[in-house]
């Protein structure tokens, strides 16, 4: 299992804030979580897929080696917006099926 970063306070408009409270966001997130395992932590997942340009030069300014989406279109970024599948859409998916 790896921890990872999916921001402090879980906006679901990420893309949409300001880059200081990105900024904000990312940053506390990653300390407490570094002071809690204390490992230096190399992966995010974007809450609700919500992130833009500036939240992927922060990612890559603020040490993540891999970053996911919540979608299966191709990123532009090679490993900071990894398409996968959300587990919100497998449960929709499956309910769809039944």
């Amino acid at each position: 299992h790896m921890i990872g970063l999916h921001s402090l306070t879980h906006p679901t408009d990420l893309a949409e804030r300001v880059d200081s409270e990105q900024e904000q966001e990312y940053l506390k997130n990653k300390s407490d979580l570094e002071t809690m395992t204390g490992k230096e932590l190399v992966a995010v997942s974007y809450p609700c897929g919500s992130y833009n340009h500036f939240t992927i030069s922060l990612m890559k300014k603020i040490g993540m080696r891999v970053g996911f989406k919540t979608d299966m279109t191709p990123g532009q970024n090679q490993f900071l917006d990894i398409p996968r599948k959300s587990v919100g859409n497998l449960i929709l998916e499956q309910e769809h099926f039944e």
